[in-house]
C-alpha cells in the first residue's frame, strides 16, 4: 500500500530541497506544502508497512514540468535533489503527476520517459521508487516509454466526468 502527500509544484531550478518544499508559495504560486504533516503521515506510514511519496504536479501545480523534463541539466538536479530529499525525509519516493492543463503536450513524451528514467536510475541505489498518476481518459499522452519506466502507474478516473468500472481498469 502507498500514501502519496500532494502536492508540491516542480520546482523551476528542477532543486527540491526542504526549504522550497515548506515554504508558501508566493506570486500565485504554491510550491509549499506542510513539512511536519509529511513527517506525521510517514511516521505513521512506516510504523504500518505503507510506503509514502511526495506527490509532485497536479492540477494547479504541473506548469514548471514540462521545463524541467525539457531539460537535461533541470532533470540532472531534479534527480539528485528528490533523491536527497526523500532519503533526508525517510519518504519512499516521487509521483510525477503532469496534469492538465500542462498534461504532457504532443511531442513530449520523451521529455517525460527521460525524466523517468533517469529519476529510476537515481533512485533505484537508495531504495526509493518513482511512480506516475495518469488521467485515465488520455493515458497515451504521457507515452509508453515514460509509463514502463515508472515503478506504478496510478490511473485517475475521478475527473473524467462520471467515471465506469471500464475506465478505472
Amino acid at each position: 500500500t502507498h500514501v502519496i502527500y500532494y502536492s508540491n509544484q516542480m520546482p523551476p531550478d528542477g532543486n527540491l530541497t526542504n526549504n522550497y518544499v515548506t515554504t508558501p508559495g508566493t506570486n500565485g504560486q504554491k510550491p509549499g506544502i506542510n513539512g511536519q504533516k509529511l513527517q506525521d503521515i510517514s511516521e505513521r506510514a512506516r510504523s504500518r508497512g505503507v510506503k509514502v511519496l511526495l506527490g509532485v504536479g497536479g492540477a494547479d501545480r504541473s506548469d514548471n514540468i514540462g521545463t524541467v523534463a525539457g531539460n537535461a541539466g533541470l532533470r540532472k538536479n531534479f534527480d539528485s535533489s528528490a533523491a536527497t530529499f526523500c532519503s533526508f525525509n525517510e519518504i519512499d519516493g516521487i509521483d510525477i503527476d503532469w496534469e492538465s492543463p500542462w498534461s504532457p503536450p504532443e511531442g513530449s513524451q520523451g521529455n517525460l520517459a527521460a525524466l523517468i528514467k533517469e529519476m529510476s536510475a537515481a533512485f533505484k541505489d537508495k531504495g526509493l521508487i518513482v511512480t506516475i498518476s495518469a488521467n485515465g481518459a488520455v493515458p497515451g499522452v504521457y507515452g509508453s516509454e515514460a509509463m514502463n519506466a515508472a515503478d506504478n502507474v496510478l490511473i485517475m478516473s475521478y475527473d473524467n466526468g462520471n467515471p465506469t468500472y471500464e475506465q478505472a481498469v
